[in-house]
C-alpha cells in the first residue's frame, strides 16, 4: 500500500484499496469462497470476521467520542480472551451467506 503523509492521502489510499478489495470479491466463485482452509475458516468466514471487526472498532470510537464507557475488546471479554471471542463472533455468522457476508463488510465499512 503507497504510504500516506496526511489524512487526505489515507482516505484516498484507503478508499482505493477498498475498492480493489470489492472488485475481487465480486469475482470470486463460489467454490472459492465456501473451500474451509488448515484452520477451518473459509474467505466467507474471514470477510464476515473483519466486517464485525470494523463495526466494532468504530464503535469503540464512537462511544469513546460521546464519552461512554468504551469496552474494549467486547463487554465481558478481555483482550487475553480473544480466541474465545472470536469463536464466539464465529458461531454467530456460521449462517451468513457469501453475500451477507459481503454486504455486512460493505454496510459496516460506510459507518
Amino acid at each position: 500500500m503507497p504510504a500516506a503523509k496526511d489524512k487526505e492521502a489515507l482516505l484516498a489510499v484507503t478508499e482505493a484499496e477498498y475498492s480493489k478489495l470489492c472488485s475481487l470479491l465480486e469475482n470470486l466463485p463460489q467454490r472459492v469462497v465456501n473451500t474451509r482452509y488448515d484452520d477451518d475458516t473459509s474467505v466467507k468466514d474471514v470477510v464476515g470476521h473483519r466486517a464485525h471487526w470494523i463495526a466494532l472498532f468504530l464503535g469503540w470510537y464512537r462511544d469513546g467520542k460521546a464519552g461512554k464507557e468504551v469496552f474494549f475488546p467486547s463487554k465481558g471479554y478481555k483482550w487475553n480472551e480473544l480466541k474465545a471471542y472470536n469463536k464466539k463472533v464465529r458461531n454467530e455468522q456460521a449462517g451468513l451467506s457469501w453475500q451477507d457476508a459481503v454486504s455486512l463488510l460493505q454496510s459496516n465499512s460506510k459507518k
